[in-house]
């Protein structure tokens, strides 16, 4: 920590790959991509006295993250994808919470039967982009798509938990759109 700014860096060999305040803390959500529960965990484990939560990316479809079974990749593998969120779950203290993010998969039926194991790991909100694994940014997002989605989640016991829309939302009038075709929480 600098203490002139109380600004908190983690290094790697000299060089800053996170930086944050304090005054950030209840605000800052801690992405990380992994495909092994155990170095998730140690990964979320460093930052946990500097966030309010740590989100798994299951969506980014780069290949950098993919040809390591993380990101996108872990939407074929929905076992290993509820590992990591069961230990980061188990191993985190109760008020860090855990999200994930996710990209609709081929079917409706087969993207409600994910958000529903992974809604079983603990999580506190899901945020489904909505564009496939396939997508990239320039191809139209399918927010029509989500409805559904939120609907199963809403009818699931106790309200189910906040699902986040995302994918082309490029401002206010975007998030008030998405808000009324799909009842999602705004991202």
């Amino acid at each position: 920590m600098d203490d002139k700014t109380g600004v908190i860096s983690y290094r790697v060999k000299g060089k800053a790959i996170f930086t944050t305040h304090p005054i950030e803390k209840q605000y800052l959500v801690y992405q990380v991509g992994s495909a092994t529960p155990e170095l998730a965990l140690k990964a979320a484990k460093m930052v946990q006295q500097d966030v309010s939560a740590v989100d798994l990316n299951c969506g980014c479809p780069k290949p950098f993250s993919t040809h390591g079974g993380m990101g996108a990749a872990l939407l074929s593998t929905p076992d290993l994808l509820c590992d990591i969120l069961r230990t980061l779950r188990q191993g985190l203290p109760s008020h860090i919470a855990v999200t994930a993010k996710i990209r609709l998969l081929a079917t409706q039926e087969e993207t409600i039967d994910l958000v529903k194991r992974i809604i079983d790991c603990g999580v506190s909100a899901v945020t489904v982009h909505c564009r496939t694994r396939e997508m990239r940014k320039h191809e139209p997002a399918i927010p029509n798509r989500l409805k559904d989605i939120v609907d199963a989640v809403k009818a699931l016991p106790g309200g189910g938990i906040p699902v986040v829309a995302n994918g082309d939302c490029e401002g206010l009038s975007d998030a008030l759109r998405l808000r009324e075709l799909t009842g999602a929480n705004l991202a």
